[in-house]
């Protein structure tokens, strides 16, 4: 049995439910932009979660937690790889970690992946029943009904959150009221957050550079802000901020349509898709290949923009600059169309061509 569509908020938690109560066996991917999410559920029972954020991998876990060094992780990780085993059972039988202390770790790891995952407003998602192999699996042991309605909380308190932080590329700084914190006995990650806000860090940035999920951080940002130890940074934007703000719109909405392209022409070409991605990259004029370099879709958006920005300012006349950037993604989307019906079929093609045209109508 196949399943797939879009979703948005809470969908996805009602297809999970389905999954495990009627006791299906198979995989669940969820995509929303250059995120991903996979649900293995065996006899209705989720038996592995696995997500494309670097700090949700459990070897990061264990790493940021203190559990193991790096250098343990990256031995770890090539003796997995010759014995061909899941890292978890390395680590045990290293005696580099207790089995509870994996099993409570795993358990905390695929609940931290789904609440985060339920938390998408929006993205795509399909189901396939398959035969799943769990020999050398450890399980987590995860209550469904309880992640379920822990998600609902979470999604009514992230409207609460998102009012005081309404764009993730704000800055923040800390106040002088700094000294009180030792009284306010801040927790861990607020600690971690307000080290990454003294280096002048984007909510977004700070996200990303820390080990927790978006709502963790949300939370942390909340609670600093209500108890005054950060602030709004107000300050003017540089000449290099507004470009990047003049330029963002474009990028954010090139990269909708890449996602879009992307997420058609993947079932088809797995892995196969990043190289033909790479090679449709326009090759003409230098400028070209510095615009769109060190552009990735699992990038952020605002990695993207900082990175194009640069090259906009370092290889274009600045009257120049926003015509030759659609004109470098409006050929980098030509191509694509031109080379992927050869591998993803003319009705694909056709699904395709009629997604883009939503996406633009909704311009």
């Amino acid at each position: 049995m196949t399943i797939e569509g879009d979703f948005n908020t809470l969908f996805l938690a009602d297809i999970l439910q389905l999954l495990c109560n009627h006791g299906k066996t198979g995989v669940l991917k969820a995509s929303h932009g250059e995120h991903e999410v996979k649900t293995f559920i065996k006899n209705g029972c989720i038996i592995c979660v696995m997500g494309s954020k670097e700090n949700t991998r459990l070897g990061n876990i264990l790493v940021n937690n203190g559990i193991i060094t790096l250098e343990q992780l990256e031995s770890s990780l090539e003796i997995g790889n010759q014995k061909k085993r899941p890292l978890g059972k390395i680590l045990i039988e290293e005696e580099l970690i207790t089995e509870e202390t994996l099993n409570r770790f795993i358990d905390r790891q695929a609940e931290d992946i789904i609440l985060d995952m339920l938390l998408w407003e929006a993205g795509s998602f399909i189901y396939n029943d398959l035969d799943l192999d769990i020999d050398d699996l450890i399980i987590p042991r995860l209550n469904i009904m309880k992640i379920l309605m822990q998600a609902t909380r979470r999604i009514d308190e992230m409207s609460v959150l998102v009012k005081q932080i309404s764009d993730d590329r704000m800055r923040f700084k800390i106040s002088a009221r700094t000294e009180e914190k030792e009284a306010l006995k801040l927790d861990d990650i607020e600690l971690r957050i307000m080290g990454f806000i003294d280096q002048g860090m984007t909510v977004r940035e700070v996200i990303d550079a820390s080990s927790e999920d978006e709502f963790h951080c949300y939370k942390a940002y909340y609670s600093l802000i209500s108890s005054g130890l950060i602030e709004h940074r107000k300050t003017e934007p540089t000449r290099f901020e507004d470009e990047e703000e003049k330029y963002y719109s474009i990028v954010k909405m090139y990269s909708d349509i890449l996602n879009t392209v992307y997420e058609q022409a993947r079932p088809a070409l797995g892995r196969q898709v990043v190289d033909v991605f790479e090679a449709c990259k326009p090759q003409r004029y230098p400028w070209e290949q510095a615009l769109l370099g060190k552009f990735n879709l699992h990038n952020p958006i605002a990695t993207n923009v900082h990175y194009i920005t640069e090259a906009l300012m370092d290889e274009v006349d600045a009257d120049q600059q926003q015509d030759l950037l659609i004109d470098t993604f409006n050929a980098f989307i030509a191509n694509l169309l031109e080379k992927l019906p050869g591998f993803i079929g003319k009705s694909a093609t056709q699904e395709l061509f009629r997604k883009i045209e939503e996406q633009l109508a909704r311009l």
